[in-house]
């Protein structure tokens, strides 16, 4: 059996090697660091969507979370809260 970070770890390598491959380059292509947090509340892991899902919009490859083609999201009733985020793709 493997371990989460051993399994994130690998997919880094390998995912690293090729992009270095592809490029032409050596290096880092991946940050050295891990953010393993046990998400208990609602507010937290909603906070925690709402911060992914503006990833593009900080990027500035769209103005708004729901332009961006690649991210979808389904409207998600947690325990004693409303529905989540409402927009999908």
């Amino acid at each position: 059996m493997f371990g989460f970070a051993e399994i994130v770890g690998d997919i880094k390598s390998v995912s690293a090697h090729s992009i270095n491959k592809a490029l032409g380059r050596k290096g880092p292509v991946w940050q050295d660091e891990r953010f393993d947090h046990i998400l208990r509340k609602a507010e937290l892991i909603r906070q925690k969507v709402e911060y992914i899902i503006n990833n593009p919009v900080r990027r500035g490859l769209v103005s708004k979370p729901e332009d961006y083609k690649w991210l979808w999201v389904r409207p998600v009733k947690m325990a004693g809260e409303g529905a989540g985020p409402t927009f999908s793709g």
